[in-house]
């Protein structure tokens, strides 16, 4: 739903762990937008789906910026980059780095959560190693 112009917020779905919202943000007439956050295992499809019934081109969509890496942020990002083929990933340097080399530690924090939500979700390991287009810097 657009909040406001230029910004369509996309609520997310709780389920066993918090969903995060995400955002559509810039004006769709410029074929240049922003996807900021992705959301939670499985949510990729009702994401792409709320874009788009805000009448939002998937095509014009050229960046997803993650505001940080937590499951609940970057669990469906490769369902969203499969929906998205075209789009870069921004990510913060000190997050970027560890995902770029497979070292899913920002997405889980700990070896306790990482199993469960591998057991709970069918989370294979390595499902998490992205090519970050732009490493962000500072806050």
């Amino acid at each position: 739903m657009q909040i406001t112009e230029g910004v369509s917020f996309i609520p997310g779905q709780d389920e066993f762990i918090p969903d995060s919202h995400a955002y559509v943000l810039g004006d769709p007439a410029t074929n240049d937008l922003t996807l900021v956050d992705a959301g939670l295992m499985g949510k990729g499809q009702y994401k792409m789906d709320a874009i788009a019934k805000d009448g939002i081109e998937l095509t014009a969509i050229k960046r997803v910026i993650m505001t940080h890496t937590h499951l609940d942020h970057i669990g469906c990002l490769p369902e969203i980059l499969e929906s998205l083929p075209q789009a870069e990933l921004w990510v913060h340097r000190e997050e970027a780095m560890p995902l770029e080399q497979g070292d899913e530690r920002t997405v889980y924090g700990m070896d306790m959560f990482e199993q469960m939500c591998q057991a709970q979700y069918g989370i294979k390991p390595g499902v998490f190693r992205f090519q970050v287009h732009r490493k962000l810097e500072g806050g």
